[in-house]
């Protein structure tokens, strides 16, 4: 009857530390999307003027309860005012930017509903600078060795860090909106996160 009851007892507790691990590993194992688009670029001390606002896309593994390792891509498109050419015609500069980067988010759930979080982001920043007549809407190529306002042998690409802060608030168990701050293709970011 000892052994018995030993046996019942040992599966018991190994049944429970089973089902602990599992319920833990599919807590842990949870992915979430995010698509966003940007409030302020980062280009607004330019004054610059968007046609798009800037687009972002997350896709995140939560490694712990308070931590999980991001994949981000953004896009971002400004224009520069026209203005005048030594030869009189007006034109505009476009500053076209793609973003690729992987980010580590420290969360704080506050409740069932809402976390906020904070991190760091290492990426690679592209950006690609041409210019256009405003006329015809056809691309200004200067003649080489004029003055330019921008350097045009200037490395396409170049890697970058910074922060961020921001918070979720899920208004349905798995679908929830966020708004963030940082330096990426936007300095104000909002959109849609979705768990799996």
């Amino acid at each position: 009857m000892k052994n018995q009851t030993f046996a019942a007892l040992t599966i018991l507790v190994f049944s429970t530390l089973t089902l602990t691990a599992q319920n833990n590993a599919n807590r842990l194992s949870k992915f979430n999307l995010s698509v966003g688009a940007g409030l302020v670029t980062t280009f607004v001390a330019d004054g610059v003027n968007t046609s798009l606002p800037p687009l972002t896309f997350k896709a995140g593994y939560q490694i712990s309860r308070n931590f999980s390792l991001n994949g981000f891509v953004g896009f971002a498109e400004a224009d520069s005012k026209p203005g005048l050419v030594s030869d009189g015609k007006l034109i505009y500069t476009r500053n076209t930017q793609f973003v690729t980067a992987l980010r580590g988010e420290w969360k704080k759930p506050v409740n069932n509903k809402l976390d906020i979080y904070g991190g760091g982001m290492l990426g690679l920043s592209s950006s690609r600078i041409r210019q256009y007549e405003v006329a015809s809407g056809q691309e200004f190529i200067r003649q080489s060795g004029t003055p330019t306002p921008f350097d045009p042998n200037a490395r396409a690409g170049k890697f970058f860090y910074s922060g961020f802060v921001g918070g979720q608030y899920f208004f349905r168990k798995n679908i929830g909106l966020f708004l963030e701050a940082g330096f990426g293709v936007s300095l104000l970011n909002t959109g849609i996160v979705v768990r799996l």
